[in-house]
């Protein structure tokens, strides 16, 4: 419980740091963001004077206890205190607005400026934040062990870890609390992650977890004492990843299935919100149902004594067949305001009536079946609105409640990560838009949410939640939504540490086309030369003439690789002056320079780049150097498929006997390979003529693919 409290202070907190970046401090949104800050603060502090949080660079720990490592906001937080140097931060009963206010603002600033400050600990006391104090990290404590923790090999610690843990399990009750003091959780957790992927390990696991719950649960030990129910077991278990936590739960459920007696009790130890996630993913991966409809049934199955003591009528207990096909009419009716929240109670109390009859056949029971496992209301009622859009004027008193209904859904789509509905929304109701006149005094309000600065930031975070199944319907979404969100993509493109992740961005800025060029444009000033390339990379791949002028503002760029994609775009719309950039690079005295421009000048037909290309292959390659850029200018001549460059392929090839240099050869073989895609009957009969001796494999091999 404290831990749930303690995360929603921390995504209230964050939230208002993130709207202080956005309005000014007096901004109503601001106002509301602090002040539901200090409701969840007050929260916390019932029961005790203080909450210390320890930091680590990615995760906090709360008394033992890892923070949902999950969480974009843990992290965030984790990650900013981290930079500044600190252990552990306490929040101090008596903590008010102003202060937290104070907190937050300096959360904000530049890390470095506040260190040359004196760091936050220091500022704290300047702005007179009483109530937060915070600890630096000791150094100290790293710097006398450095020596000795250097010495240790990873994966040798990685394989002693998984041994204790093994033998660990094979003990009794009380050897397993013992041993788990002595397990960094989260340190073993990462481990379990890892080694559940690996099927050795994971055979190994199921056999040692299987005895472990078989002796334990046959025994009572675990109901009678408790404290591996309520311990550090189930922390871990928290840390999981979803697969490895279902494996565990399996295996343990499996155990309770042999033992019923014991069941029951073991269950009540058992911390909820852990039977609560693991029944919610077997849901989503059994059922897609709608969440308010698994909310409703799991309030119904948690709160079933108190239902009935509020009078639900009924005189003797129905069978539960009986029950289960009223049900299903309830939830399956089509017409969707039938049931709504406020019928429900009534719905159910007839549910559960004597008098109720109904008759259903098999086929009845089966379709509706489906249309539960396969639909969701909000689905239909989404559908429902999209067939009432496209081509209807409608009534401004209707007109009002679409928009409230799909300003709903698209909350209720975002939270659910149905992306592909939120899609439809923005698509219909954009082009609904477009085509008829509105009402002079009515205001638009469903893609003023989705282009808002706050919900822009919740789908980009969609990310960090979702499955990566999910990714590409959300990067649809955002490419659907886009030039307004170019302003966030952009920056994560700059500071994104994988090429994977580089990929996932730059794919997003193509997606949304030329209408986020323009928004593009003003990045190209960056001082890092890798995100001004990939930023030229996206603009190619869909060249709008009215962004020519700003890209060759870039050809005097320092970096080569950034010249580069320059030219490739001026091929696309200005071959003269791509031309005139790359004789300029490929006589250049650096060798870097010329092999970077080689990369584009395939693009080029311009007579005075090809001669300078065959003068290069004239010289004989005397270094390693000067072999690889006589490489790639063979490759680059025959993409051009110049005439003039035979003669000069032709001229190596002719060079035969004992005392043709190891680089010559290499030379011929690479010529002998790219003339299968040099154009032109010419190019196929020098292939001919040079099926002779070691060639011939190779030669045989080009014209092969040339036919």
């Amino acid at each position: 419980m404290m831990i749930e409290k303690l995360s929603a202070f921390l995504r209230e907190l964050m939230l208002h740091r993130r709207q202080l970046a956005l309005y000014p401090e007096e901004h109503p949104q601001v106002k509301a963001s602090i002040l539901n800050t200090q409701s969840k603060l007050n929260e916390l502090f019932r029961g005790q004077q203080d909450v210390t949080i320890d930091i680590t660079p990615d995760a906090l720990k709360y008394q033992q206890l890892w923070l949902d490592k999950k969480s974009p906001d843990h992290r965030n937080f984790a990650a900013i205190l981290s930079a500044l140097g600190l252990a552990s931060i306490t929040f101090k009963k008596g903590l008010n607005v102003p202060e937290l206010g104070r907190f937050n603002q300096l959360l904000s600033s530049d890390p470095q400026k506040l260190e040359a400050a004196g760091g936050l600990r220091k500022l704290l006391e300047e702005q007179q934040v009483e109530h937060i104090s915070v600890v630096p990290i000791d150094y100290s404590v790293f710097q006398s062990s450095q020596g000795s923790d250097a010495k240790k090999n990873p994966e040798a610690e990685k394989g002693k870890l998984w041994e204790n843990f093994l033998q660990t399990l094979q003990g009794d009750r009380t050897k397993f609390e013992e041993g788990m003091v002595n397990f960094d959780l989260l340190e073993l957790s990462e481990l379990l992650n890892e080694k559940l992927g690996e099927e050795e390990d994971q055979d190994e696991l199921a056999q040692l977890l299987d005895h472990f719950f078989e002796q334990n649960i046959e025994q009572g030990d675990i109901i009678q004492g408790g404290e591996l129910a309520e311990g550090s077991f189930f922390s871990l278990l928290d840390q999981l990843e979803p697969e490895a936590k279902d494996f565990f739960f399996n295996s343990l459920l499996q155990a309770l299935d042999r033992h019923p007696e014991n069941a029951s009790e073991l269950l009540k130890k058992i911390p909820p919100q852990l039977i609560e996630e693991a029944l919610a993913n077997k849901s989503r991966q059994e059922m897609q149902i709608s969440s308010r409809l698994f909310n409703l049934v799991n309030t119904l199955v948690n709160n079933s004594e108190s239902l009935a003591a509020q009078g639900i009528r009924g005189t003797k207990k129905l069978p539960i067949e009986e029950v289960r096909s009223r049900l299903e009419i309830i939830f399956t009716e089509e017409q969707q305001d039938v049931f709504l929240p406020n019928t429900y109670q009534v719905a159910l109390e007839q549910v559960l009536e004597d008098g109720f009859s109904k008759e259903f056949t098999i086929n009845d029971k089966n379709d509706l079946e489906k249309q539960l496992e396969n639909q969701t209301s909000e689905n239909n009622m989404a559908a429902i609105l999209f067939e009432l859009l496209p081509g209807q004027q409608i009534e401004p008193e209707k007109l009002e409640s679409i928009q409230r209904n799909l300003l709903d859904l698209t909350r209720f789509f975002l939270d659910c990560g149905d992306f592909v509905n939120l899609i439809n929304i923005y698509r219909y109701w954009s082009e609904f838009i477009r085509e008829h006149k509105l009402p002079t005094d009515f205001k638009e309000q469903v893609l003023a949410l989705h282009t808002d600065e706050l919900f822009r930031y919740e789908v980009l975070e969609g990310f960090d939640l979702w499955d990566k199944q999910l990714h590409q319907q959300l990067s649809d979404y955002i490419c659907t939504v886009g030039q307004p969100y170019v302003e966030m993509v952009v920056p994560r493109l700059g500071s994104a540490p994988t090429w994977h992740l580089r990929k996932r961005w730059m794919a997003i800025l193509e997606g949304i086309g030329q209408s986020g060029h323009q928004s593009i444009l003003p990045y190209l000033d960056d001082q890092r030369w890798y995100l001004v390339r990939n930023l030229l990379v996206v603009l190619g791949k869909n060249t709008d003439p009215a962004c020519i002028e700003r890209v060759q503002q870039l050809r005097t760029h320092p970096h080569p690789k950034v010249r580069l994609e320059v030219m490739r775009i001026l091929f696309t719309c200005d071959p003269v002056a791509a031309n005139q950039q790359l004789l300029t690079e490929l006589n250049s005295v650096k060798p870097e320079i010329r092999i970077s421009a080689l990369q584009v000048a395939g693009l080029s037909r311009d007579p005075s780049i090809v001669a300078t290309l065959n003068g290069w292959l004239r010289q004989r390659p005397r270094t390693t150097a000067q072999l690889e850029l006589q490489t790639q200018a063979i490759r680059a001549l025959s993409r051009i498929g110049s005439i003039d460059t035979l003669a000069v392929f032709k001229r190596i090839l002719s060079k035969r006997g004992l005392f043709v240099s190891k680089r010559t050869k290499q030379l011929q073989l690479e010529i002998i390979q790219n003339l299968m895609i040099f154009p032109g009957p010419q190019a196929e009969e020098l292939l001919r003529k040079s099926s002779t001796g070691r060639l011939k494999r190779a030669a045989d091999k080009a014209l092969e693919k040339r036919a």
